[in-house]
C-alpha cells in the first residue's frame, strides 16, 4: 500500500501535513476533512525499486515477530483488554522498526473506526495476505483469539524450521571463512618471503608458483576486483527478481538444479499444505484460500501453477485432479484425493505438510552431512597447492647447491 505526502489548511490558515498509509488518495482527502481541513495536497511518495527491496531486506518482518506478534495479543484477547488498548501495549513492546510503526498506525486507524482486518490489509508488507484472512474470516465469526492462537502456532512453526536451517549452516560457514582466512594470510605474508629467494636463484618456477606468487603480489587488486563482481551479480540479481519473467525464469532455474530444486520443491510443498490447512480451518473457501496462499509462496512457478489450478477448479475439477503431475507430487494429489472422499481435507493437509516438513529436514541433514567433509577436502587441496608451490621451487634450489 502506498505512502501519500498531503497537505491541508482550515479557514483559519493553520496547516496539516504529514505523510498517510492509503489505497488511494480518497481515503487521504477523507481523513484531512474528518480532521477538519481543507486538502490542498495530496501527492503518492515514490521510492526507487531498488532501494525500497534493499530496504525490505535489511527491516524485514521476520515469521518470530509475527509469532511473538500473534502469541501476545492471542493473551491480551484472553484477557479481555480492548483492541485499541492491546495495540498500543503491542506497540510498545516490539523492537522492530516497520512492525512497530505498523501497529501505531492500525491504531490509530481502528480508533477511527476501521476493523481490525481493514487495518491490517493496508500493510501488505507487514502481514501477509494469509494473515490477514485468517484475522478477517475470525472477525466475522467472533473468533479473534483462536485464530490468532492458530496464526502464532504457524509462525512459530516456520521459525522453527528456519533456526534449524541457521544452526545447521553455521559450522560449514564457519569452516569456509577460515579456510579463506588462512589461504589469504599463507597468500599475502608466506610466498613473499619466497619471491625474492626464487628470483635470486634463477631456477625455473612452475606454473602454479608463477601463478601464487602473481596473487600474493596483487592481493588487494584481485580483492577490489572480485568485490565488483559479486557486487554486480547481486545488483543483477536483484534487477531480475524485480521483473516478473525475471523472477519466474529465476525460480525455475532453483527447482531444475538437481538435489538442491528437490530440496526446494517439498519446503514449498510443506509451506503450501500448511498454509492451505490454516486458511481452510478458518473458513474460508477453498478457491479463495488456494489464491491467498499462491501470494504468500515465494516463488513464481507454483505461484503460476496455483493461478492455473484456481481456473481448473472454477470449471469443475476436484482439488487433486486440478493439480499438475509434473510440479505437485504424487503424494500430495493423493493425500488430497483422500481428504477430499473423505471430508477431513484440513486434517491431510497438516498430515501431508508434517510428511514434506520431515523430508525437508532429512534432505537438509544430509546436504551438511556431505558439505562438512567436501568442504575439508577441497580447504585441504588450497593448502596443499599452496605448500607444493614453495615446496617444489626449494628442492629445486636444494639440487642446485
Amino acid at each position: 500500500m502506498p505512502d501519500f505526502i498531503y497537505k491541508g489548511k482550515n479557514f483559519n490558515g493553520e496547516e496539516l501535513t504529514g505523510i498517510f498509509t492509503a489505497e488511494n488518495k480518497s481515503f487521504v482527502a477523507k481523513m484531512i476533512k474528518q480532521k477538519g481541513f481543507i486538502p490542498v495536497l495530496i501527492k503518492e511518495k515514490t521510492e526507487n525499486p531498488f532501494l525500497r527491496f534493499i530496504r525490505r531486506k535489511i527491516y524485514k518482518i521476520k515469521s518470530k515477530d509475527l509469532a511473538i506478534f500473534c502469541r501476545q495479543f492471542e493473551a491480551m484477547e484472553e484477557a479481555g483488554i480492548p483492541i485499541i488498548e492491546s495495540l498500543k501495549l503491542l506497540a510498545k513492546q516490539t523492537h522492530n522498526r516497520i512492525l512497530k510503526s505498523a501497529i501505531i498506525k492500525i491504531q490509530i486507524q481502528v480508533n477511527n473506526g476501521l476493523t481490525i482486518s481493514e487495518a491490517f490489509k493496508r500493510y501488505p508488507e507487514v502481514f501477509p495476505s494469509v494473515f490477514v484472512c485468517v484475522i478477517e474470516s475470525a472477525e466475522i465469526a467472533g473468533k479473534l483469539g483462536y485464530a490468532l492462537n492458530r496464526l502464532a502456532t504457524y509462525y512459530e512453526s516456520v521459525t522453527k524450521r528456519s533456526d534449524k536451517i541457521k544452526s545447521a549452516m553455521t559450522y560449514p560457514i564457519i569452516l569456509c571463512i577460515v579456510t579463506i582466512i588462512v589461504i589469504a594470510f599463507l597468500v599475502k605474508n608466506i610466498i613473499p618471503l619466497f619471491d625474492n629467494l626464487f628470483l635470486n636463484t634463477g631456477i625455473y618456477l612452475p606454473y602454479q608458483t608463477r601463478a601464487l606468487i602473481f596473487i600474493g603480489n596483487n592481493m588487494t587488486k584481485i580483492i577490489f576486483f572480485l568485490f565488483l563482481f559479486i557486487c554486480f551479480i547481486n545488483a543483477l540479481y536483484i534487477k531480475l527478481s524485480l521483473t516478473p519473467i525475471g523472477a519466474y525464469k529465476i525460480d525455475s532455474v532453483k527447482l531444475n538444479i538437481p538435489y538442491y530444486g528437490n530440496f526446494i520443491k517439498k519446503g514449498l510443498c510443506a509451506d503450501f499444505c500448511n498454509i492451505l490447512a490454516l486458511l481452510f480451518s478458518s473458513g474460508i473457501p477453498l478457491i479463495d484460500a488456494i489464491k491467498t496462499a499462491s501470494k504468500a509462496l515465494n516463488n513464481q512457478v507454483f505461484k503460476r501453477h496455483l493461478e492455473q489450478t484456481v481456473v481448473k477448479l472454477k470449471n469443475g475439477k476436484n482439488l487433486s485432479d486440478a493439480f499438475s503431475d509434473k510440479l505437485i507430487p504424487e503424494l500430495v494429489r493423493k493425500m488430497i484425493k483422500i481428504g477430499e472422499e473423505s471430508g477431513d481435507l484440513e486434517n491431510m493437509l497438516k498430515k501431508t505438510a508434517s510428511f514434506y516438513e520431515s523430508e525437508v529436514e532429512n534432505i537438509q541433514k544430509n546436504l551438511l552431512t556431505l558439505i562438512e567433509p567436501f568442504m575439508i577436502i577441497i580447504m585441504s587441496i588450497i593448502i596443499g597447492f599452496v605448500v607444493m608451490s614453495i615446496v617444489i621451487p626449494m628442492f629445486d634450489i636444494y639440487n642446485l647447491y
